[in-house]
């Protein structure tokens, strides 16, 4: 039924709610499904335009209940207490506005992502699309919520509002790779199957993806070292690559 309704020209991008049709393919690891919609205009360089979850959440609940009963200094203390455990423990929410087919082929598992990496990159996706910024790759110490030290720095891939950056602080040159979440980014920080996720690394890089651009202050190549991924630390990267490690501490403060 596909078939035929592509064949009589049905648009693959005339609906984009929830998600347009390459998404889905994408997503159900449908290889022939994406080579078909792609060899009939599906757009590789589609973008979702989603809220947030903590958007959706704020709207929801944007008008603050009105608490009329007194408490005593301990209900205060505690009530303290609850924030402060709360604010170290927000739940992990990214954004998923402005991702494109590419990020979430980046992420899947085993050969077939390779497969649909390569089937985007040769119908035009823009490896170096980058999604709207979010919190993800930030960096959050761990803090002890009685005595308020930090006690030790946990890698993450997305944590609201840790990192401090400083625009002013940036040349031109650097603040025209900062940005959000890149598809070679989210490769090199996948902390499985990494011999696959070297693939798409590569497939990426020989698609013209750049390995400088910077999100929350991780560059692909900080992000393989993170993940642990040496297949792609090593190997995926010229010498250009390790010199961009040195001017994170001017950018952002861990």
């Amino acid at each position: 039924m596909i078939d035929l309704l592509l064949r009589r020209g049905a648009d693959p991008n005339a609906a984009n709610q929830p998600l347009p049709c390459i998404f889905m393919a994408v997503q159900m690891e449908d290889v022939a499904m994406v080579e078909r919609l792609l060899k009939h205009g599906a757009d590789a360089n589609a973008c979702l335009r989603i809220k947030s979850q903590s958007e959706q959440k704020h709207n929801l609940y944007s008008k603050p209940r009105r608490n009329t009963k007194l408490m005593d200094s301990n209900e205060v203390m505690d009530r303290q207490e609850e924030g402060r455990i709360a604010t170290t423990e927000d739940p992990i929410i990214p954004s998923l506005d402005g991702l494109a087919p590419l990020h979430y082929a980046a992420l899947l598992p085993g050969e077939v992502g390779v497969q649909i990496v390569q089937l985007l990159c040769d119908a035009a996706a823009n490896p170096n699309h980058q999604a709207t910024e979010d919190d993800s790759f930030t960096i959050r110490p761990n803090v002890n919520t009685r005595t308020e030290e930090p006690t030790k720095t946990e890698f993450i891939k997305s944590t609201p509002g840790t990192v401090s950056s400083t625009p002013e602080r940036l040349t031109p040159e650097q603040q025209s790779l900062v940005g959000g979440r890149t598809a070679l980014q989210l490769a090199c920080a996948r902390d499985y199957d990494y011999e696959n996720a070297a693939l798409i690394v590569k497939t990426l890089l020989n698609a013209g993806a750049n390995p400088h651009l910077m999100c929350n202050g991780h560059t692909a190549l900080t992000l393989a070292i993170a993940s642990g991924n040496d297949a792609v630390s090593f190997t995926g990267f010229d010498d250009t690559a390790f010199y961009k490690i040195e001017i994170l501490g001017s950018l952002y403060k861990f």
